[in-house]
């Protein structure tokens, strides 16, 4: 037994080892290989994961994130296991953020907070952002639906960041080296975007410097919710789970829980999900999965009815699955939106599962209040006149009979279980 076997798992950890367990090519649900690169306490750092049946490179792991949606490419599996035992690592170099408003970035703007990250949004052409630093540093940027293209200058190199994302707001950190003396990097707004982005905003959080030091390496799983917090009903489906049971929160977005149960599958590249994978073609065995919960989620998934078939097919029997999906709700996730649904198109995806139960969110004033500030209202119409409308809305939310909320929901939510 070696001295890394004696000592306790984290939830991390344990949580990995499980997945790594459940996992199956998600194209054919065949056997794969992890060619293991580096470990650090019990759990793999970087790997690369390849079908065994043909060797073909399907997946990777990444600080010790599965993703199966952007695997590499370039290395063989014999080529890798040639490479003999995988690097351990048992320490990290420290990072000190310089957070944007900090005195000496030589630009000034408002903070604002999207999904809990702080940071300034800047969006007038040829404004430049900069600061004076040295070493090796990341650049806390963000890229998002609404992000266009900066252009960084340091040096004297210049490099063009493309900063949009389809999904919400999303770290996108740009490490650079500076060398030993100080120097000054500017990041300025080009004014330009790709063609999928919505607009033309770099989103700035500041900057990251190593400290020197060196801090110890284990895979944690640490407890926040940036996104959607989560329900009741999720609680108490974590509660149902098995000590030794996995429950996948499909599209679980930039959350984590503290718990060797609990895996987040989301397909953006969110730094919180354990996984990332395609709902419509999951890297598990059948019959592998205890519980699924997911909240708004499938109506931006471009084939629901499959990814619902998914979730039957890897459930255990006996499994549950809990599903939050928009029905009346305004666009959301610029072109990443794709279908809205009643509780009849929820139970159809879900066709291979059995109905225990519907409930819903219903609000008048939700609605409205959501649908006016994207309609362009703001500033046409005084802010005092949409409150007053929505306080009167407010009161007939009180009264929507339970027998009637399924008409004008703003979310529905359905249990299912596994026959």
């Amino acid at each position: 037994m070696t001295e890394h076997a004696l000592v306790p798992l984290t939830n991390g950890e344990a949580a990995q080892a499980r997945l790594l367990a459940a996992l199956a090519c998600p194209d054919t649900g065949g056997a794969l290989d992890v060619v293991s690169l580096e470990t650090a306490g019990r759990a793999i750092r970087r790997a690369a994961i390849f079908r065994r049946d043909t060797g073909a490179r399907v997946g990777k792991i990444e600080n010790f994130q599965i993703d199966f949606v952007r695997p590499g490419e370039g290395e063989t599996r014999e080529t890798l296991q040639a490479g003999g035992i995988p690097l351990r690592t048992e320490t990290v170099a420290q990072w000190r953020l310089t957070p944007q408003d900090a005195e000496g970035i030589a630009y000034s703007a408002p903070t604002i907070k999207l999904n809990a990250y702080e940071m300034i949004a800047v969006e007038q052409p040829s404004a430049t952002i900069s600061f004076e630093a040295s070493g090796e540093i990341e650049l806390v940027l963000f890229a998002h639906p609404w992000s266009g293209l900066a252009e960084l200058r340091y040096l004297d190199r210049e490099t063009t960041i493309d900063l949009y994302a389809p999904h919400t707001v999303i770290p996108h950190p740009v490490r650079i080296d500076l060398g030993g003396a100080p120097v000054r990097v500017e990041l300025k707004v080009t004014g330009a975007k790709s063609d999928l982005s919505f607009g033309r905003q770099v989103l700035f959080g500041g900057y990251r410097v190593k400290t020197g030091q060196l801090v110890p390496l284990r895979h944690h799983k640490e407890a926040k919710v940036r996104g959607a917090a989560f329900t009741p009903a999720f609680h108490r489906l974590l509660a149902e789970v098995p000590d030794d049971g996995l429950l996948l929160d499909l599209g679980g977005g930039n959350r984590q829980v503290d718990d060797a149960r609990y895996i987040n599958a989301d397909y953006a590249d969110y730094a919180e999900p354990d996984l990332i994978a395609d709902a419509t073609k999951l890297p598990f065995r059948d019959n592998s999965v205890d519980a699924v919960y997911s909240t708004g989620v499938f109506e931006h998934i471009n084939d629901p009815q499959k990814a619902g078939a998914e979730v039957a097919r890897v459930l255990k029997p006996g499994g549950k699955a809990i599903i939050g999906w928009a029905f009346m709700q305004p666009i959301h996730s610029e072109g990443q939106h794709f279908y809205n649904a009643t509780p009849w198109g929820v139970e159809r995806a879900f066709a291979a599962l059995k109905v225990k139960r519907f409930w819903y969110e219903t609000s008048f004033s939700f609605l409205v209040r959501w649908g006016a500030s994207v309609s362009g209202l703001p500033g046409l119409v005084p802010a005092e006149e949409i409150e007053a409308v929505c306080a009167t809305l407010s009161r007939w939310d009180a009264l929507i009979p339970q027998t009637h909320k399924s008409y004008m929901a703003n979310g529905v939510w359905a249990e299912f279980e596994k026959a």
